[in-house]
């Protein structure tokens, strides 16, 4: 009976403090399991915020990106939606409903949030390369290029822009403009294979056995286990 008691006593006490905090103590620990991946836990502390205060934009943005993440799109797009209904002037949440969209088939409609985003801030490289992606998906390589290249304005040590801007640049037989950029995204990311596999076609392409065989070797020891048939067909 008595360990009933304390039991009883301890779940008051962990529910009165939860009750206690502040819709900022809310938001902080809904940030931090989003951050972990937490993401259900993370949305229950969004509710527990927004039941303190429901007119905080941030909140709707990040609860959006948190059932994005558990694929609850629809719901995405709701809070996507009030975040922006609160603040007409928030980028990400443009940026992030645009995301959701694209997953939902909806092209057009990503397309247009991903260009508002950029309106409303140019400074973030985010929606340059989500809209990157989109138009490399439709095989608009030349527009693709143009968005990538914005966004290595932006942020130049971003990770996968080099890459994706030298694999339009192959669907265009830029071979030269494609090499180069393969050789930047390993200055920014020199322990993904993927990009030493496609130099190497490049390199074999160019009649340059020597590099072309160095890179998927160096790809191999990476951990891209496919480049061996390549290594014993043209190396070897």
């Amino acid at each position: 009976m008595l360990v009933k008691n304390i039991l009883l006593i301890f779940f008051i006490n962990i529910t009165t403090n939860i009750y206690s905090q502040t819709v900022e103590e809310h938001y902080k620990q809904g940030n931090s399991l989003l951050r972990n991946g937490d993401y259900d836990n993370a949305i229950k502390a969004y509710n527990r915020a927004i039941g303190k205060n429901s007119e905080i934009s941030n909140i709707y943005l990040n609860r959006g990106i948190a059932k994005n993440n558990l694929r609850q799109y629809q719901q995405a797009i709701l809070d996507f939606n009030k975040a922006i209904e609160l603040n007409k002037m928030s980028y990400m949440a443009y940026n992030n409903r645009g995301i959701v969209f694209k997953k939902l088939g909806r092209i057009n409609a990503a397309l247009s949030d991903y260009k508002k985003s950029v309106s409303l801030d140019a400074s973030q490289s985010d929606p340059y390369y989500n809209i990157g992606i989109l138009l490399s998906e439709q095989n608009k390589h030349k527009e693709a290029i143009i968005w990538y290249s914005q966004c290595v304005e932006k942020d130049p040590k971003r990770r996968l822009v080099h890459f994706n801007r030298a694999n339009s640049k192959m669907q265009l037989n830029d071979l030269i403009g494609a090499k180069k950029d393969y050789t930047k995204e390993i200055a920014v990311n020199p322990k993904a294979p993927e990009s030493y596999v496609n130099r190497g076609f490049i390199n074999a392409q160019l009649n340059k056995k020597e590099e072309s065989c160095k890179d998927w070797e160096k790809s191999y020891e990476l951990g891209y286990k496919e480049s061996i048939n390549l290594i014993n067909k043209y190396c070897r």
